[in-house]
């Protein structure tokens, strides 16, 4: 059997109970793992004027968003969860955490876009998958166990 000691779960909201987040404890549970929870905050965005550029800072401070994190990210089972908070470009960042944290695996969720919403917004799981050197988990956000 595959040891799964790490999983590795990106979110891209701080408020999670999708299908990803359940099957990410349910595997945690099975195998024994420990979850590294991780949100991934985009690099701020800059505003040109004609004397100057300016950072919008984000709506709320990485230390806020851990905090975030570890009230909604948690277990009623005895599953170790640890909480992570990076900033960059999503993919490229998930893919570095899953290297740091020597991660067995990702679960992660996917929106499933296709077409134009899919080459608009681009594609943070099929970065993952294809950049990731572990297994890599895409759930659908409705899917229920």
């Amino acid at each position: 059997m595959y040891p799964i000691k790490t999983i590795l779960h990106p979110t891209d909201e701080t408020h999670d109970f999708s299908g990803a987040w359940k099957l990410t404890l349910l595997l945690a549970k099975d195998h024994g793992a420990e979850v590294v929870v991780a949100h991934v905050i985009p690099p701020p965005a800059a505003a040109f004027s004609e004397v100057d550029v300016a950072f919008q800072q984000p709506a709320v401070t990485p230390f806020e968003d851990l905090e975030i994190l570890r009230q909604n990210f948690v277990s009623n089972d005895d599953i170790r969860i640890r909480h992570v908070v990076d900033q960059g470009d999503a993919g490229d960042v998930i893919v570095r955490l899953a290297e740091k944290e020597h991660a067995s695996m990702i679960v992660m969720g996917t929106h499933g876009r296709k077409g134009l919403g899919r080459f608009v917004m681009g594609s943070v799981a099929e970065h993952v998958i294809r950049r990731a050197k572990c297994p890599v988990l895409t759930v659908k956000s409705d899917w229920e166990p």
